[in-house]
């Protein structure tokens, strides 16, 4: 029984209290180094993902200038941009259905038919 009572001086009580401070403390910082991890890992796959779309980029880029420096290129690409065409061929433009828009005709009166015809109005 005299062994347990060496224990509880009241410099054992504040050791107690002390460490449990520390541990607190020790677990708040752990926390905190795990959520910077894991916003560090969030930020890592984005910016892994940006750089591959980046390196796509620069791979279409690269053989954009290429095409563009042939004859063939430019030629196509002037078609394509501005509708060109060379001495002897046509341009046809086909337009899609789907954005096609019909205008109603307003009803001409007699008497705007006589007035468009007389040339006034």
């Amino acid at each position: 029984m005299q062994s347990l009572k060496k224990y509880e001086s009241p410099w054992m009580k504040v050791a107690i209290v002390a460490m449990v401070l520390l541990v607190i403390v020790l677990i708040r910082a752990t926390w905190s180094v795990y959520q910077k991890s894991v916003h560090t890992a969030a930020k890592r796959d984005q910016v892994a993902r940006e750089m591959e779309h980046l390196e796509d980029r620069q791979e279409f880029l690269i053989h954009e200038t290429a095409r563009l420096q042939t004859e063939e290129g430019i030629d196509e690409e002037i078609r394509d941009q501005f509708g060109f065409a060379e001495a002897g061929e046509r341009v046809f433009i086909i337009l899609d259905d789907t954005e096609a828009t019909t205008t109603e005709v307003a009803e001409i009166s007699f008497w705007q038919r006589l007035m468009m015809w007389f040339g006034t109005s």
